[in-house]
């Protein structure tokens, strides 16, 4: 349920984000391409070994760094090529995609597979790339997910928008319990028609100091 505190800082960040797309649109608009290329591919095949493949190479990607950057996690790359290489890492993320192709869009089901559990067990030599791993989900879940892929920042605005405990709600979890405040404060304001970036992104703009 969206209290009137938290419509008002979602109004607020709604405003200041489309106030910055404005201003360099670049991210809102590779995004949205992005997920529409997500979308037509997941759309126009069920050969999911080859989207799998189509999607490490956009894992990695510059584009997708328009819609979520993973920061400092940069220096984890190459442990991310690894985890997509490793067998039991594809055959997570067939499950994943064939949720995906399916639009079976369970918070339950995508929790299932197990990839964070089994990201968490991993051992790589360096740390673990949980900002990218967190993002693949972002990718392939949109409707399910906000663009703030760094679970401290999202237990913040978890927070701010009067979720309880916040910093003990799974990832998964959480990203959903904020679309759903955003998916509410876009039924009231009708913004239905608003692309899948501004959607995905408006939490994120919520500002500590409002």
């Amino acid at each position: 349920m969206l209290n009137e505190q938290s419509y008002q800082l979602l109004k607020n960040a709604y405003i200041n984000l489309r106030e910055d797309m404005k201003k360099d649109s670049y991210y809102e608009k590779t995004s949205n391409e992005l997920y529409k290329e997500i979308d037509s591919l997941l759309a126009g095949s069920n050969d999911i070994p080859k989207i799998v493949d189509y999607l490490n190479m956009i894992f990695i990607s510059k584009r997708a760094e328009a819609v979520s950057s993973v920061g400092i996690g940069k220096m984890n790359k190459s442990n991310f090529i690894e985890f997509l290489e490793d067998d039991k890492t594809h055959n997570k993320l067939y499950q994943l995609t064939e949720l995906a192709v399916q639009k079976n869009l369970s918070i339950s089901k995508i929790k299932e597979v197990g990839l964070l559990e089994y990201l968490d067990r991993y051992q790589f030599s360096g740390n673990k790339p949980l900002a990218y791993v967190n993002r693949m989900f972002i990718l392939l879940f949109p409707e399910l997910n906000t663009v703030t892929i760094d679970k401290v920042k999202l237990e913040r605005i978890g927070g701010k928008l009067g979720i309880t405990g916040a910093k003990k709600v799974p990832f998964h979890n959480l990203q959903l319990q904020i679309r759903e405040r955003v998916n509410e404060f876009i039924e009231i304001e009708r913004l239905q028609e608003e692309s899948i970036y501004i959607k995905m992104a408006i939490s994120e703009w919520v500002r500590e100091k409002d």
